[in-house]
């Protein structure tokens, strides 16, 4: 049964197809503050999580409607970027802030068109250390793979690391001593 405002009584507006038939639409909004997503290596040791990178999403506002036929969804959010550097055991920046929206359709006949847009330039900062975390990521799923394949043996011995420093910012003398277990 129609409501008044030309809704069904689900909440789900009805427009013609083109066979003349109501069809319901399907949509979705979402909108958040903040969203971070931290990505971590567990991939040869369980018990050693290295932290690889941080993504931070802010304003992140997603329209997702009809997604069961010609699907339309646009993503607007501002996102930064940064990965940790291994050697500094600190956090160091990737890409700078940047505010973007993606646009994506899926055509009755299944092809998917995709649109970036932005008003802003993306600066990355790309570094010796950032290509060594991106190489020993891809180094260590090779070699998980490799393992799971039983080509070669695993080894228990990876780089020790620290993820989080102590910093002192006290102006005050702090002592702390690090302790290996063996």
């Amino acid at each position: 049964q129609k409501q008044p405002d030309g809704s069904a009584e689900d909440g789900k507006k009805e427009k013609e197809g083109e066979d003349g038939e109501p069809v319901k639409t399907q949509d979705i909004d979402f909108f958040t503050r903040c969203i971070k997503l931290t990505l971590i290596d567990d991939v040869l040791d369980e018990a050693l999580h290295m932290p690889l990178a941080n993504i931070y999403l802010s304003n992140l506002d997603v329209k997702v409607s009809n997604w069961a036929s010609n699907n339309k969804t646009t993503v607007a959010t501002e996102m930064k970027i940064d990965y940790y550097n291994g050697n500094l055991e600190t956090w160091e920046p990737m890409m700078e802030p940047v505010a973007f929206m993606i646009q994506l359709s899926k055509s009755s006949i299944g092809i998917i068109r995709s649109t970036i847009i932005t008003n802003n330039p993306v600066q990355l900062n790309i570094t010796k250390s950032m290509i060594e975390t991106t190489l020993n990521l891809i180094e260590s799923i090779q070699l998980k793979q490799a393992i799971h394949k039983n080509l070669v043996e695993p080894s228990t011995k990876r780089r020790e690391l620290d993820p989080f420093v102590l910093r002192n910012i006290t102006d005050e003398r702090i002592s702390y001593c690090k302790h290996q277990v063996a």
